[in-house]
């Protein structure tokens, strides 16, 4: 994964019963970026009903921070995320 030269997207995972966290890099020839995670893509569980990523920021060449609202059936959480990309 380097700066510069690709696209990262993030997103739901809609489930049947909850929404999960959904990140995504990919290359400039649209092809998934396979050093985020050995796949290009990444899904994450909080354990709350429902999770929406809101913000994401590129830290450095192999580190991504997101935004997250975790929503517990009462009220919203917040959480951040750090993914890095695989060694």
């Amino acid at each position: 994964m380097v700066a510069g030269q690709l696209i990262t997207t993030s997103g739901i995972d809609n489930l049947i019963t909850n929404t999960d966290i959904f990140i995504a890099c990919y290359n400039t020839n649209g092809s998934l970026d396979k050093t985020f995670n050995h796949k290009g893509w990444e899904t994450s569980n909080f354990g709350y009903d429902n999770e929406n990523a809101f913000a994401l920021e590129v830290k450095s060449k192999d580190r991504i921070v997101m935004g997250c609202n975790l929503w517990n059936g009462n009220n919203t959480d917040f959480a951040l995320a750090k993914y890095k990309a695989a060694s």
